[in-house]
């Protein structure tokens, strides 16, 4: 599945250090779907947002943004996500710096559930993947401020993205398995034609050599008369 380890994750040499246009505008749409559900009170949005306020919004952009990198590093995304997530509950609560008008709602941005996809498909080290997941899902759910909303939404969007990398792996690792076989079988049938045919030139040259054989005995034959 190397010389560049982003997040843990090893580029292919010559592999582009820049995302896929198709994965910037995914990471752009998530930006801005995040951005939205926030100043609507999706989120962690105040009922009358301050300066900090503003200051997070700003923040959180990019960090939405990065799951344009998911495949490049895969573990520094969802390091950036669950950093922000922890810093917005932090201020929250214990240091009442940001309260929320809604306080049941889930604060991590919609982008975890891409971000949570990464490890596991892309992170060689599955133990590093587990680890960083784990520390993430705990973030996103906020265990310590139990309520069905946090632990069902953050467990809904930490899980979701892992299984379907699993799901997406186990079938890339079967493919590969049978193209790999499909190869095999390929270059076992060429070896064994190329076998066939030396072992064609081999009685053809056997079979001549006989026939000079006799001739040249039979001409030995008559020029001694």
């Amino acid at each position: 599945m190397p010389p560049f380890h982003g997040g843990g994750h090893a580029v292919r040499q010559g592999e582009r250090l820049v995302p896929h246009p198709t994965k910037a505008a995914i990471a752009a749409a998530f930006g801005s779907l995040d951005t939205g559900l926030t100043l609507v009170g999706g989120t962690w949005w105040p009922d009358r947002p301050g300066t900090f306020a503003w200051v997070m919004l700003t923040v959180q952009a990019p960090a939405c943004a990065s799951v344009a990198f998911r495949r490049i590093a895969p573990l520094t995304v969802v390091g950036m996500l669950g950093t922000f997530t922890l810093a917005v509950t932090l201020l929250i609560s214990p240091a009442g710096v940001l309260t929320p008008a809604h306080p049941g709602n889930a604060w991590a941005p919609l982008a975890t559930v891409l971000a949570a996809y990464g490890p596991l498909f892309y992170q060689q080290n599955r133990r590093t993947a587990y680890f960083a997941l784990a520390a993430f899902t705990l973030v996103v759910m906020r265990p310590w401020e139990p309520s069905v909303t946090n632990l069902t939404v953050g467990l809904l969007r930490t899980a979701v993205g892992p299984l379907l990398a699993l799901h997406f792996d186990t079938r890339r690792r079967l493919m590969q398995a049978l193209v790999e076989r499909a190869e095999r079988a390929e270059r076992e049938r060429h070896l064994l034609a190329g076998q066939a045919r030396a072992e064609e030139r081999a009685r053809l040259a056997g079979e001549m050599h006989d026939v000079v054989t006799h001739r040249v005995s039979l001409m030995v034959l008559q020029a001694g008369r």
